[in-house]
């Protein structure tokens, strides 16, 4: 898998020390960035280091949101990574490990190499006992207590299709 670390994208440290989570999370939130697709005119280092300035200073996140981000070119970049709990799914944050795929999806759908890296990356969690064996996938949109449209309408339809896709959490 192609990971690109926290020190390689440029990552401020975080604010306050991150809450570690122990163990395996039960639950993988589905999430996109919104905006335009990663490459496509920024190098995606700097897509990933402006969703982490937005984080931290207008919605007063300690870090960037996400556990993982996933690129259309499949490149995977470390958020908060393994064993770190997000911020960007409310109730579920100790509990899930937060993937986005950077990118809007409520018209097109996903790049399948970006698709790939994300089952990839949720394999890797399984395998090395960081995600549940039996955990439940969910869309953003399903743990949001306000609307939401992420993870976007085209990704929102196929990750119904997903093995261990939940209509409930």
């Amino acid at each position: 898998m192609n990971t690109i670390t926290r020190s390689q994208w440029g990552a401020k440290p975080p604010k306050t020390p991150q809450k570690k989570i122990v163990g395996s999370v039960s639950y993988v939130i589905i999430h996109h960035t919104g905006g335009s697709l990663c490459c496509a005119g920024k190098p995606c280092a700097e897509i990933v280091r402006n969703i982490q300035h937005h984080h931290m200073k207008d919605k007063n996140y300690d870090d960037i949101g996400f556990n993982w981000l996933v690129a259309q070119t499949g490149q995977v970049y470390e958020g908060r990574g393994w064993g770190v709990a997000g911020a960007a799914a409310e109730d579920f944050n100790a509990k899930a490990v937060s993937i986005s795929l950077i990118g809007d999806f409520n018209y097109e759908s996903p790049q399948k190499v970006q698709l790939e890296a994300v089952h990839r990356l949720v394999r890797s969690g399984v395998e090395n006992g960081k995600i549940d064996s039996s955990y439940k996938l969910l869309g953003h949109n399903q743990v949001k207590s306000t609307p939401t449209d992420c993870p976007g309408t085209k990704l929102r339809e196929l990750i119904r299709e997903w093995p261990h896709f939940s209509p409930k959490p």
